[in-house]
């Protein structure tokens, strides 16, 4: 073995390129982390964020009968027992699928959308209700 690649103790000195591939992979993994963390801390603000986008969408096939303060509202109470842990993971994902597929059945007759988006109204008024 060469000198230079032996320290004094005479043990393997870890090439440079390994060992910036070590300092890249830390900063990866603790990158990650604090996203995760980030997410978990913040969950209601994206649930939030997703329902009032669908609901903005959704909005125009309900009735006019239904305000946009109406709809609110049951956001409002939605997200309130959702902060409060009174809404279930299934309850969660039942709402959001039942609005994406609102949004993205838009080649749907207008008489069924707008069954459907009523639909989406009483799930959300129901589960709000808990």
């Amino acid at each position: 073995m060469s000198e230079e690649m032996t320290n004094p103790a005479g043990k393997k000195k870890m090439s440079k390129g390994c060992m910036i591939s070590l300092i890249v992979g830390g900063i990866v993994v603790v990158a990650v982390v604090a996203s995760l963390f980030y997410c978990y801390k913040n969950v209601d603000k994206f649930v939030e964020m997703g329902l009032r986008q669908i609901t903005t969408e959704v909005q125009a096939y309900l009735p006019e009968d239904i305000t946009e303060e109406m709809v609110d509202e049951q956001i409002n109470r939605f997200m309130e027992a959702f902060r409060d842990k009174r809404i279930e993971d299934i309850e969660l994902t039942s709402i959001m699928t039942m609005g994406q597929e609102i949004v993205s059945s838009k080649d749907l007759p207008e008489e069924e959308l707008k069954q459907k988006a009523l639909e989406f109204y009483d799930e959300l008024k129901r589960i709000a209700d808990k």
